[in-house]
């Protein structure tokens, strides 16, 4: 695809989690362009250091339709519902620029039952496993920071280091989660180490999407696409809105874009 002279082997339509991911992936390629359309901006320049805060991952998370933030979020929920809206992001990193930055994996059997329901064992949790560890860089718990009887328990096999994303554990628990913690041991609702393992079953601290070394949020943003903005193969267009995805029979060629000062669209056309 191109904008002038400027052409792509792969355009992503939304930067969000997995559009960067994707994104971060391919650019690995040498021998690719990738292009990224995002109709929003990186949630820093949009709302300062609001979202980069994990305390105020409460914010704007809540099931009132009118508890949204304008300048990250379309505005758009779901059908009336008694728990949450699901939200959808106009910035850079997607639902990871706002979310409770909660991390935990799938189970094994539903990886399973995906997995024979396409015919293809690729699917199955031993397989996948090895892409979730690729990602990640668990930062350990400093214990000093955290409260009496709030020791987390985590299983570090499953947990990568040296890797874009980042894990942690808050240094701040309050006082209710360690109770809550005691009222499901005496109900045999067990600890466990983490929901990283493929078993939800029992009960774990919450591990987070947060950079230990810094205290700020991680995202998608920070950590597939930040590292990989030198790359002279990956061009991002934030601030841009697609519109639609041009076919040339069942082959897509083109993806119109519009943005707010411009008179017109833009075509970014396969080579």
């Amino acid at each position: 695809m191109a904008i002038g002279n400027t052409s792509f082997d792969y355009v992503i339509v939304g930067g969000g989690n997995a559009g960067l991911t994707i994104a971060s992936r391919l650019s690995e390629q040498q021998s690719v362009r990738v292009a990224v359309i995002e109709a929003g901006n990186p949630y820093e320049y949009t709302s300062g250091n609001f979202s980069s805060i994990p305390g105020n991952d409460v914010y704007y998370n809540g099931k009132d339709p009118d508890d949204t933030n304008p300048l990250l979020d379309w505005g758009f929920t779901t059908i009336p519902q008694a728990v949450m809206l699901l939200y959808t992001m106009h910035v850079l990193g997607g639902c990871t620029a706002l979310n409770y930055m909660g991390y935990q994996r799938t189970t094994k059997g539903a990886l399973q039952r995906w997995a024979d329901e396409v015919n293809d064992q690729s699917w199955a949790y031993e397989n996948v496993s090895q892409y979730d560890n690729k990602s990640l860089s668990f930062a350990p718990t400093d214990m000093s920071k955290r409260i009496g009887n709030a020791t987390p328990y985590y299983d570090t096999s499953t947990l990568g280091n040296n890797s874009p994303l980042k894990l942690a554990y808050t240094n701040y628990t309050q006082a209710i989660s360690t109770l809550f913690s005691k009222l499901l041991e005496a109900v045999d609702i067990m600890l466990v180490h983490g929901f990283t393992s493929g078993a939800l079953n029992g009960s774990a601290f919450l591990m987070g999407t947060i950079n230990h070394t810094v205290g700020n949020r991680d995202s998608s943003e920070r950590a597939f696409l930040r590292p990989f903005l030198d790359q002279p193969n990956l061009s991002v267009f934030n601030g841009m809105l697609a519109e639609k995805i041009v076919f040339d029979g069942v082959t897509a060629r083109a993806v119109q874009v519009s943005y707010s000062n411009a008179t017109k669209s833009y075509l970014q056309r396969t080579s």
